[in-house]
């Protein structure tokens, strides 16, 4: 083989892996977009706090059932202010500050996510628990569990 036969397979060969890793950097997957979520969730709780969340709830789409020291509660289609005061108030003593993730597992099974986080608060160390489900490319949460 011609060294020029040799440069030119090698810049294919190049050009091929560059596409290929430019391919994986523009395709997130479902794992990735559900810690990216986690991450959210332990983010420093601020007045963003709450619309950053928002990002992964869409009511229409889903029932949202959040337990909280084994009270349930269940927000539907038109319940999203009452979601969003019953927030601010139950998360009012976290404001301003940081939620640090200790440890976290993650499953996800066709349209289905599982999501546990221990994490550290300014009130100690809390475990929660997300449930999660895939809509069209996005995922939503229908179930938190504080305990």
């Amino acid at each position: 083989m011609s060294t020029r036969n040799r440069a030119l397979l090698a810049g294919a060969l190049l050009f091929i892996v560059g596409a290929l890793f430019a391919v994986d950097a523009l395709i997130v997957t479902d794992e990735e977009k559900v810690r990216e979520f986690a991450e959210a969730v332990s983010s420093p709780v601020d007045d963003s706090y709450f619309s950053t969340l928002e990002r992964w709830i869409d009511l229409g789409a889903c029932t949202l059932e959040v337990v909280v020291r084994g009270q349930s509660r269940l927000y539907t289609g038109d319940d999203i202010e009452t979601l969003r005061r019953d927030a601010r108030r139950g998360l009012s003593f976290l404001q301003g500050s940081e939620i640090r993730t200790l440890s976290r597992s993650l499953e996800i099974e066709a349209d289905q996510a599982a999501l546990q986080l221990r994490l550290f608060t300014s009130q100690g160390v809390r475990e929660a628990s997300f449930r999660m489900r895939r809509n069209d490319e996005s995922w939503v949460v229908e179930r938190v569990h504080v305990m």
